[in-house]
């Protein structure tokens, strides 16, 4: 008799396991890293952000059973082992700074293999938005030295320049993600892209040109799930907290991520101690949040 079951399940499964896990008087906690961890009878079911389910106890092949009804999906089957995340080499794709006011909007993509995944989950890298910066550029420096990457940085001003002209996030997005993708397309063996979606496929298609043909494009939402994409996740996130910090230092203010009330407050403190122009070098001034501060 099996002591646990691992399999990946889909974010309506996890759903609807929540909601079944409810109805069987489950109690619930969430720690670091999962959708939930539930306690129910003799059996402990965790859900982690990765997608991987993890179901233990006494009687295993009881509670897959009577779990059965929110298992029901396009998930991938289960086994009695956990499957391995990494079928084939894969190349992954994440930007970071896009909603960002303040700093350079970043593209990375980074290649792992099977044998690769280990390392990069025994670094903590999971989704850059669930891990603190500090935690992401110790990892990233530690992703460099083992894994191919590529990194394509619009700085404000480039970025600025960029947008001027194609008037077109995703058409920049898109531009960059090709980018990286041939670049390491070109010097490794890998021909299955996973990309975190920003927008239409056709984007990043039109900029790989032939290239495209030979590869296996997947563009999905919540893609860092997949650990070269989270992998990707926390080079780009790396670099563009660089770029705030180098900016910051430029300015001798320091700037914030995001753009909320906070981003603005600090933006009309810049603009009073160094003129309009200066947003123009630290910011992405197409957002209204420049149309506010002016």
């Amino acid at each position: 008799m099996r002591k646990q079951h691992v399999q990946l399940v889909s974010p309506t499964q996890i759903a609807a396991l929540r909601a079944l896990l409810t109805e069987l008087g489950a109690s619930f906690g969430q720690p670091p890293h999962t959708h939930f961890d539930a306690t129910v009878e003799k059996a402990r079911v965790t859900c982690y952000r990765s997608g991987k389910l993890l179901i233990q106890g006494e009687n295993v092949d009881a509670w897959v059973e009577k779990l059965g009804s929110a298992l029901i999906g396009s998930a991938p089957q289960a086994t009695s082992d956990e499957r391995p995340e990494l079928a084939v080499a894969t190349i992954g794709s994440d930007e970071s700074g896009k909603g960002d006011y303040f700093g350079s909007l970043v593209v990375a993509a980074c290649m792992l293999r099977p044998e690769d995944v280990r390392f990069v989950r025994d670094l903590g890298v999971r989704d850059s938005k669930e891990a603190t910066d500090a935690t992401i550029r110790t990892a990233a420096a530690k992703l460099c030295e083992r894994v191919a990457f590529a990194i394509e940085e619009f700085t404000p001003e480039a970025y600025n320049d960029r947008h001027a002209q194609v008037g077109n996030v995703n058409v920049m997005l898109g531009d960059a993600h090709a980018h990286c993708i041939s670049e390491l397309a070109r010097k490794t063996e890998a021909r299955n892209v996973i990309i975190d979606r920003f927008g239409g496929e056709h984007y990043v298609r039109s900029g790989l040109g032939e290239l495209a043909s030979s590869l296996k494009i997947t563009m999905i939402p919540r893609a860092e799930s997949n650990p070269a994409v989270a992998a990707a996740s926390f080079l780009a996130r790396a670099r563009f907290v660089e770029s705030l910090e180098r900016l910051s230092e430029e300015v001798g203010m320091r700037l914030l991520p995001g753009a909320s009330f906070a981003v603005e407050r600090r933006a009309r403190e810049l603009v009073r101690s160094r003129g309009a122009k200066v947003l123009s070098k630290v910011a992405k001034t197409h957002f209204k949040t420049t149309e506010r501060v002016l």
